[in-house]
């Protein structure tokens, strides 16, 4: 994905209506910040969670594969999601800043030409005016999508350990499998 943001980057210069530019920022930023608001409620979730957990834990015992716990274990199970999603939202939030650097330099872009490279697969020189502008979309899709996966895989690991055992060995495995795919 690096190539074709570098790509998007080189071709921002050579467009002289850059309208699909700002549409792709608007669209990056969207889903960030979707996912940002979604940790806020996630996190005011887990805080109603963490204030009655005594009742929670009487509903987690009457499901058939919950396995018992102690008010003390289940709590800290709670505030280690709670500091999971904390440190996901600050993610997020630096990402859409990222994003908001990148709508700025896409419109202080210079307007001049590039030449294109004789192959379709070969990479656009940049300039050196839009060297950062190149690497700032990788930054924050980087930020967003990594840390998207490791908040989702660890909360679905320290639930899944509540559940039952055999459900987080499962639920480890197929997260260390699409780790492994993604790269």
């Amino acid at each position: 994905m690096d190539f074709y943001r570098r790509e998007w980057m080189g071709r921002t210069v050579q467009r002289e209506n850059r309208i699909v530019d700002a549409a792709i920022v608007q669209n990056l930023f969207q889903g960030n910040n979707f996912l940002a608001s979604t940790s806020i409620l996630v996190l005011g979730g887990l805080a109603a969670l963490l204030g009655a957990s005594t009742q929670a834990i009487v509903v987690m015992a009457s499901l058939p594969l919950a396995q018992a716990s102690s008010e003390r274990g289940f709590e800290i199970k709670i505030m280690l999601m709670i500091v999971i999603f904390i440190y996901a939202f600050f993610k997020f939030t630096w990402a859409m800043r990222q994003f908001n650097f990148l709508s700025l330099m896409i419109g202080t872009a210079p307007a001049k030409t590039i030449t294109r490279p004789s192959s379709i697969h070969s990479s656009i020189a940049l300039p050196p005016s839009l060297r950062l502008p190149a690497k700032i979309p990788i930054a924050a899709c980087a930020r967003f999508t990594l840390r998207w996966e490791r908040c989702r895989g660890s909360c679905m690991r320290r639930y899944s350990w509540r559940r039952a055992r055999w459900w987080w060995v499962f639920c480890t495995t197929v997260n260390f499998a699409r780790a492994l795919c993604s790269r």
